[in-house]
């Protein structure tokens, strides 16, 4: 609806709600009350309930707005109350009135618009509620065959509708999360591990003095304890400052996408407890092992001068793994950002069916009040678009009714003239959309046979309509379909048939990743609705245009509202916007996984040269040359991460499967992703190891023997 006399005019989403939907949610308003089921009742019905960020936004939280009347769609409304902070369902829901079905409307079953919402009893699961339903459904279809043959029923949780789209790349994220916890976890025990084999002579000493193995394990918890609460401090510091950019990267308006309003992200109590809860856990897990190595050595091999102790191997073994299980995580977030990155790269490049390029759109919701007939609509379009039309700037202008990207769309159920009647509830079915005689060719969408709508295609002459390629190939394969003739459903369009003059190229109307659809268009003459999206393609940048079409449509209409002005850019960018967010994601994480991999890989091979300086100082004094410690050291490197890729390869064809419902034009299993990221392992493996290897192969045979 629309709402004026409040500053400009403006569009806003609402929703018709029964009586009793508010109860069965659970909630209850902030100020006022709902309506109730008086009020649910036609003529009854002008009430309106407000959301809390509408009531902020425009009316400036004046409390003095229960009872107040305000105009939408051009009549008064009484605000009976105010919705509480983050309530907006469903989606972004600004307002709500009573449903307040006309008995004729109720009664009638071949309207099957309504969603129903219910709560279920206690004990009662999902699958107990689906199957009742079901059993519902299905006697319903033995009793009313020619209008529910086709109808079935599906239960799901309110909040699995919810947050449908937005849960795959949150679980990627977080997936995505405890891969680098565990890597940051690993270099942790690297570092405990590490420092316990420079400390061993001290805690030998201990023991010698009478200290307790307890109280050394004890110690060592407490240092790894200590180091993880601090960076899960730093780490709640960080998420503080950082919020504001996820709230970016997940935005609340996109098309097509059912994603949460949310307008903070809370660092609650909860939220800081279970951060403080996962460092201690993840300090006293991965420093157990640094403690059990530290109190397990001898103390006469710990206090004897030389001499590899079987406790250091079992340490030098203990890092060796903790190196391989950093390569595997790390490959498995790489997969998954490889994966991510070739998704986004095939939907660049991948055709939407129009060019988008130079396209701005303005989406109008006509109020039936001030334009309940046809005739009404089609004399607005008429007049407005010449005015766009003449812009400077403007190359031309088309009329939609519902957008490509733009998150709505229509159908229908149709039969073919000439051909067998279909089994009930076996109706073909296509999507269905008006546009005006100029529409195709402003979007550039290529006519394939016959002609376009003209201006002759006028209410008072022979109906007609264009289809798309899909359909054309449907049921027409290696036929010419001009001339044919459709049926439409006569529950929405009464008993007509329409002309098949043409058959335009396929678009994308829900995204490029989304499959095509079977489509039916219909002159804006001859069938019109109230939402409509002015197309404009224009030689300037087309946001700078806005102004100038905004100024056009009010002055044919100074009340009518524009819901959303976007350009077809934008549209195509927020289409992919989950999969974007989901490669970002994955990469900054894919990246940070790398640079530990590095760090704890070269952490190892340079404690390992440390280890062994007697050793390569006795193999060079015996003849080994530099070239030769350097191969052993850089092939001892890349041993270990060869079996950290071999790992990480399986479980990565595991794991990417998770990530299935993001990818487009891409295989889980996609073999030049894993090879791609194996040789990058392996190059960053070997880097790793040669700056170690280097400074093993400069060694004094002297110094590294008189040292020892």
């Amino acid at each position: 609806m629309s709402l004026t006399a409040v500053g400009e005019p403006e569009a806003l989403d609402g929703y018709a709600f029964a009586a009793n939907v508010f109860h069965v949610l659970g909630v209850t308003p902030l100020l006022g009350r709902a309506f109730t089921a008086e009020e649910d009742r036609p003529g009854a019905d002008r009430v309106v309930v407000l959301a809390y960020s509408l009531w902020q936004n425009k009316f400036g939280g004046d409390r003095g707005v229960i009872g107040r009347a305000i105009v939408l769609d051009g009549k008064s409304y009484t605000v009976l109350g105010v919705m509480p902070p983050g309530f907006h369902y469903p989606g972004n829901c600004e307002f709500w009135v009573p449903l307040a079905l006309e008995p004729a409307d109720m009664a009638n079953r071949k309207l099957s618009y309504l969603r129903l919402a219910a709560r279920l009893k206690p004990g009662v699961t999902v699958q107990q509620a689906s199957a009742d339903l079901s059993n519902v459904a299905a006697q319903l279809q033995q009793e009313h065959p020619d209008t529910n043959a086709d109808r079935s029923a599906i239960v799901e949780p309110i909040r699995q509708r919810y947050v449908g789209d937005i849960e795959p790349p949150l679980i990627a994220l977080l997936c995505a999360v405890g891969l680098v916890l565990l890597i940051a976890c690993t270099n942790l025990a690297n570092l405990l591990l590490a420092r316990g084999a420079s400390r061993r002579r001290e805690f030998a000493v201990r023991i010698a003095l009478g200290a307790t193995r307890y109280r050394l394990i004890r110690q060592v918890l407490s240092e790894s304890t200590l180091l993880a609460l601090g960076g899960g401090l730093l780490g709640l510091l960080l998420a503080v400052w950082t919020r504001g950019s996820l709230l970016k990267l997940f935005p609340n308006d996109i098309a097509n996408l059912n994603i949460p309003r949310v307008e903070q992200i809370p660092i609650d109590g909860g939220v800081v407890g279970f951060a403080l809860l996962i460092a201690l856990f993840t300090g006293v897990l991965f420093g157990l092992l640094p403690a059990l190595h530290t109190a397990a050595g001898g103390v006469y091999q710990s206090l004897r001068d030389g001499g590899r102790s079987g406790s250091v191997a079992a340490r030098e073994r203990a890092r060796s793994v903790l190196v391989i299980a950093e390569v595997a995580l790390s490959l498995v977030l790489l997969v998954g950002a490889g994966l991510m990155i070739r998704t986004f790269l095939r939907l660049e490049r991948a055709s939407l069916g129009f060019n988008p390029n130079q396209v701005l759109t303005a989406q109008l919701a006509l109020p039936d009040s001030k334009y309940p007939r046809l005739d009404d609509r089609a004399r607005f379009l008429n007049e407005t678009l010449p005015r766009i039309t003449a812009i400077a700037g403007v190359q031309s202008a088309g009329v939609v009714g519902f957008a490509p990207l733009s998150g709505f769309w229509g159908a229908t159920d149709f039969s073919i003239e000439g051909q067998p009647a279909p089994p009930r509830g076996a109706m073909p079915h296509a999507d269905f959309n008006v546009v005006s005689p100029s529409y195709f060719r402003t979007m550039q969408v290529p006519l394939l046979v016959g002609r376009e709508f003209e201006i002759s295609d006028t209410a008072v002459a022979p109906e007609v309509v264009l289809i798309n390629q899909s359909l054309a190939r449907q049921f027409w394969p290696n036929q010419n379909p001009l001339g044919k003739r459709l049926s439409p459903d006569p529950a929405m369009f009464g008993k007509t048939t329409w002309a098949i003059v043409g058959v335009v190229g396929d678009q994308k109307h829900l995204g490029v990743a989304e499959p095509t659809h079977a489509t039916i268009y219909r002159p804006f003459a001859q069938e019109s609705f109230p939402l409509i999206t002015f197309a404009i393609r224009t030689e300037l940048p087309p946001l700078t245009l806005a102004n100038a079409v905004r100024q056009a449509i009010w002055s044919v209409d100074k009340d009518q509202p524009i819901s959303k002005m976007i350009t077809m850019d934008e549209a195509a960018a927020e289409s992919v916007t989950l999969r974007r967010i989901s490669m970002i994601l994955l990469a900054m994480f894919a990246a940070l996984a790398v640079f530990l991999a590095v760090v704890g890989l070269y952490g190892v091979m340079a404690h390992l040269v440390a280890q062994r300086t007697r050793e390569i100082g006795v193999r060079l004094a015996l003849g080994a040359r530099p070239k030769d410690i350097s191969q052993l050291v850089v092939r001892q490197g890349l041993l270990l991460a060869g079996v950290g890729i071999c790992l990480g390869t399986a479980a990565a064809l595991a794991l990417a499967r998770v990530l299935t419902s993001l990818l487009f034009g891409v295989r889980p299993e996609d073999p030049a992703t894993f090879a791609a990221v194996g040789l990058l392992l392996a190059a960053v493996a070997f880097l790793a190891s040669y700056i170690p290897a280097r400074r093993a192969a400069k060694v004094d045979p002297i110094i590294a023997l008189r040292y020892e």
